[in-house]
């Protein structure tokens, strides 16, 4: 099963969409009742937090992420999830530049 799921592409994927997903489990979580989505989306906007909420995100899901795949020793999919934060890396600099 290893070799069938150990490949770079597939890690670059799950640490693209896996920041997504960190942030509509919290919306979910503790704001579907109260707050839509564009409110929220909104409130983002207006506070200028889009970078610092991206590079939150992205953190905590690809470090967890990172961290299980090593484990499993899954090396080609690490690649993958590493790839994927350090282009978030440069978006969230060009978005602070």
């Amino acid at each position: 099963m290893k070799a069938k799921y150990d490949k770079m592409f597939l890690g670059l994927l799950s640490g693209v969409f896996s920041p997504s997903l960190i942030f509509f489990l919290v919306y979910v979580i503790k704001y579907i009742g109260r707050y839509s989505l564009s409110e929220i989306l909104a409130q983002i906007q207006l506070l200028d937090l889009g970078a610092k909420l991206i590079a939150l995100t992205v953190f905590l899901a690809n470090i967890i992420l990172f961290t299980i795949m090593y484990r499993l020793r899954w090396d080609k999919f690490c690649k993958g999830v590493l790839l994927a934060t350090l282009v978030y890396a440069f978006l969230v600099l060009s978005m602070k530049l």
